[in-house]
């Protein structure tokens, strides 16, 4: 957010989504890196909860929990929503 604020008070524009903002020299750079990866095989699935030591397990159970929370917070925000207008 410090980073999109100094990027506007120098005149550049920045990109807003959903719950997100990035500034245009970090959108440059993001788009750098895609370009430089292009042909490098990411593997895109996370691990299994098999293949994961009782250590990484735990490291993992915060994160977790905080992306819990932000779709506990989420839902609750649709059901107003849906409470708000007469939604049967």
């Amino acid at each position: 957010m410090l980073v999109l604020r100094k990027a506007r008070q120098r005149g550049g524009q920045g990109d807003r989504g959903a719950g997100v903002q990035i500034c245009d020299q970090c959108v440059g750079l993001s788009a750098t890196i895609i370009e430089q990866s292009r042909g490098t095989r990411v593997e895109s699935r996370p691990p299994t909860r098999e293949s994961l030591s009782d250590g990484q397990m735990l490291e993992r159970i915060p994160r977790v929990a905080a992306v819990a929370a932000q779709v506990e917070a989420n839902l609750q925000s649709w059901v107003q929503e849906l409470r708000r207008r007469p939604v049967t």
